[in-house]
């Protein structure tokens, strides 16, 4: 793992796929373990209801069941609007760049 970068601000997504237990859930906590210790905002949304659900008892935003998860992720949606209203008003906007490109903190980000 030391010569696996994951440069996030520039690619946002990553896919984690495995076989049944395969450690998925262990890998995505490594990664969260990491971010929470960068100082990170993380809002966790676990329809499944399984390993993450228990990320509830040391952090707040984690949601597991159905009617949390939406309401979180309508919520969601309006803060990514606002903010990339925010961004496009910048002094400096330019098309298909982010916020690290404004420097503007990713810990506005919602």
């Amino acid at each position: 793992m030391e010569t696996v970068t994951w440069h996030y601000d520039s690619r946002l997504h990553m896919l984690v796929a495995d076989g049944a237990c395969g450690a998925k859930a262990y890998f995505i906590l490594t990664l969260i373990e990491a971010q929470l210790k960068e100082g990170t905002q993380l809002t966790i949304r676990t329809p499944k209801n399984a390993d993450l659900t228990n990320l509830a008892d040391i952090m707040s935003r984690v949601y597991s069941k159905k009617e949390a998860t939406l309401v979180a992720l309508g919520t969601f949606s309006q803060n990514i609007i606002m903010r990339n209203d925010q961004i496009k008003q910048t002094n400096g906007f330019k098309t298909g760049e982010n916020y690290v490109y404004l420097a503007l903190p990713s810990s506005n980000l919602p």
